[in-house]
């Protein structure tokens, strides 16, 4: 597959494809970080607030991708947005705060893991712009090429450690402690599709 943004005339689409990570990543931070506060259920609309305007900058910038005449990748852009943003449901189907503070190291660690690999997504699409040869399979012999992959696979590795500790927490704790563990389930089957789709998003700008 040839990613329809390597041309020179698509400049201002991979713009918008990196300004669409950059959001992306911006949005499943504030949603995690709504996890890690205590206070949340207190000042729900402060920080309902902040996810609504998180979502609306990156529903921007999705409107911009949808208007462009090449939107072969346009499904799997609003995969990874519905799929985060699913995210944000697991704090509204519980009500007890205590079942984050019980996950909230491995809550903090797979946000922080989300985080390198769609930093990673930005790194590489920023790339384009200043490599005279695009990195790609086909080239996976140069250095560059090896090293993005090389990192990519790093990148879906420490993020499937994090939801397999997570996912082990349920089975040892949460589906004990929680009044309504099944959504916990939710929540980590929604981080192993996050991971599917991210992984394949690397396989095919990397292609």
């Amino acid at each position: 597959m040839h990613l329809f943004f390597f041309a020179s005339k698509s400049k201002k689409l991979l713009n918008n494809w990196i300004k669409y990570f950059k959001a992306l990543n911006h949005l499943q931070s504030v949603i995690f970080n709504c996890y890690l506060q205590r206070d949340y259920f207190s000042k729900i609309i402060h920080y309902e607030k902040i996810i609504h305007q998180a979502r609306l900058k990156l529903m921007r910038i999705m409107k911009k991708i949808r208007k462009s005449d090449e939107q072969k990748n346009l499904n799997q852009l609003e995969k990874l947005y519905e799929t985060i943003f699913s995210l944000n449901t697991f704090k509204l189907r519980i009500l007890d705060h205590t079942t984050f503070e019980v996950c909230e190291p491995e809550l903090k660690k797979t946000s922080q893991s989300l985080d390198a690999a769609l930093r990673f997504v930005v790194v590489f699409l920023e790339k384009q712009f200043c490599q005279k040869e695009k990195i790609s399979l086909r080239n996976i012999s140069t250095r560059t090429a090896r090293d993005m992959l090389e990192k990519s696979a790093k990148m879906i590795g420490n993020l499937s450690r994090q939801i397999d500790k997570l996912e082990e927490l349920y089975r040892t704790t949460l589906q004990v402690i929680s009044e309504s563990p099944i959504f916990f389930l939710f929540f980590v089957q929604d981080l192993i599709a996050l991971r599917d789709q991210l992984e394949a998003v690397f396989l095919e700008i990397i292609e």
